[in-house]
């Protein structure tokens, strides 16, 4: 490279820590970037504290001893704390525990071996961003600026979706309400615990990958998971835009919770995975329901032919299984179910029915009941979901008992239908046995597939066979 090409380059004094410049990778003038020419001082980690006391630096470049990285993280942040110098980074591996620590660090960027030459420049460049002497943004007006940050601040806090600006590092710049409220953290939390704690998906490593990926792409849509402040997970749809020379990444968090638990809910009443060995149908169900919606109480009935007295079929309370018994539906809200599709009572259930031994004894605060439909619309059965907390959401809550409630009504009735047959050959059996005549039934092979005990004499019997020359199955 000859003399011009670095006659408009801004001249950048780097510490060099524990490593040697890469050849010929120390200037890079591309349109909208910062021209610049590296004057490299090299010094050993335990020196650079002292080396930049005593002289003006405008960077730092720093490779990191993994096996004891204690020493460069001390130094990075005296760098940080004490001189105001940006630092870059080099790391051989991503370490889960050194990410967390550096991630707090306003002006690092991080750099992992190997790596390209562009990836070196970009991460000078998002150093040399944060240098307000070399920064375009420094142009800005204080006006200009005024505005810009009413115009961003309008559109931060109005936005119905979470939102939230972070560097490249994937260190939390700001954060809007609307993903507060969905997470339940202050705005302080959110600063403290950084995206890679708040993360329950993504390691740190994919994080870091996927922060490179969207700054050669300028732009990545995801699903992830994050962790809520009272330890539940919340989904998120994610959108996140990086623009060109920028020192930071926006980020859209659209809720998809409603959307993966309905999803989720489906797959496992079409596969039966909720099953489990040991257990009937509806035993697995009520195990089901209870940790799926969050409930302390659940029960699953058939209704009796009057619709004032229901069987429990299956009974599961606080993890355990109980008795099934019958009991009669006055003064039960399951008694407000039947005809209903879907009855709910998020708070205060106890007081609304006091005469409920079972509500006041487990000092029940929240109820929703389904009624189970047959394939003609009569009711046939109920399902009863009783908690001690009221219902948060219960639009979710009634949407997730229908779709539980269209797949149990379908395997009551044939249950129910099961049961009406072995019913009916059983007492056609009995009329058949009690029968004074003999009765003889034979296929059309002259096989002998039944006959009744009046037949069976053994007189009668062996003329029978004698003369059809009947073989008996």
């Amino acid at each position: 490279m000859n003399d011009d090409a670095y006659s408009d380059a801004a001249m950048v004094r780097a510490l060099l820590v524990n490593m040697e410049l890469p050849v010929d990778l120390s200037y890079k003038k591309p349109e909208g970037s910062i021209p610049y020419k590296i004057v490299a001082h090299k010094v050993p980690i335990q020196d650079v504290i002292s080396k930049a006391a005593l002289e003006q630096y405008d960077i730092a470049i720093i490779e990191l001893d993994i096996e004891n990285p204690d020493t460069a993280i001390a130094a990075i942040s005296e760098l940080q704390n004490t001189h105001h110098l940006p630092v870059v980074v080099i790391s051989q591996i991503c370490n889960n525990t050194i990410l967390r620590q550096i991630q707090f660090f306003p002006s690092v960027v991080l750099l992992f071996s190997p790596f390209s030459p562009a990836e070196y420049h970009d991460a000078l460049q998002q150093v040399l961003q944060k240098r307000t002497s070399l920064s375009p943004s420094s142009l800005r007006t204080p006006s200009a600026l005024s505005l810009a940050e009413s115009r961003y601040q309008l559109l931060f806090q109005s936005s119905i979706d979470g939102f939230m600006l972070i560097d490249l590092n994937g260190k939390i710049l700001d954060v809007n309400d609307a993903y507060l409220a969905v997470t339940g953290y202050t705005a302080e939390e959110v600063y403290q615990l950084g995206l890679i704690e708040l993360e329950a998906i993504d390691t740190p490593e994919d994080i870091y990958l996927r922060i490179k990926k969207i700054v050669a792409n300028g732009f990545d849509r995801f699903e992830s998971r994050h962790k809520c402040s009272d330890g539940t997970l919340v989904d998120f749809e994610i959108k996140i835009v990086y623009k060109a020379n920028e020192e930071h990444l926006l980020c859209f968090f659209n809720t998809i919770t409603e959307r993966k638990r309905i999803e989720q809910t489906q797959l496992s009443l079409l596969h039966g995975s909720f099953l489990r060995k040991n257990e009937s149908y509806f035993q697995s169900l009520a195990r089901f329901i209870a940790e799926s919606l969050g409930f302390d109480y659940i029960c699953i009935d058939i209704l009796q032919g009057n619709l004032l007295q229901a069987n429990t079929i299956a009974v599961y309370f606080d993890g355990n299984f109980e008795d099934n018994v019958q009991y009669t539906l006055h003064d039960t809200p399951c008694g407000k179910v039947v005809g209903n599709t879907v009855c709910c009572f998020p708070r205060n259930v106890r007081h609304l029915f006091p005469n409920d031994t079972i509500l006041q004894d487990m000092a029940a605060e929240s109820y929703i009941g389904a009624t189970l439909w047959n394939s003609s619309g009569s009711p046939i059965g109920l399902i009863a979901a009783i908690g001690r907390k009221p219902i948060k959401n219960l639009e979710l809550n009634e949407t997730l008992l229908k779709l539980i409630a269209i797949r149990a009504a379908g395997e009551l009735e044939r249950e129910l239908a099961e049961t009406e047959l072995r019913q009916s050959e059983a007492q056609y059996r009995r009329l058949i046995e009690s029968m004074q005549e003999g009765l003889l039934e034979v296929d059309n092979d002259d096989v002998i597939v039944f006959a009744n005990p009046k037949f069976c004499s053994n007189s009668v019997r062996c003329l029978v066979i004698k003369r059809k020359n009947c073989s008996v199955k």
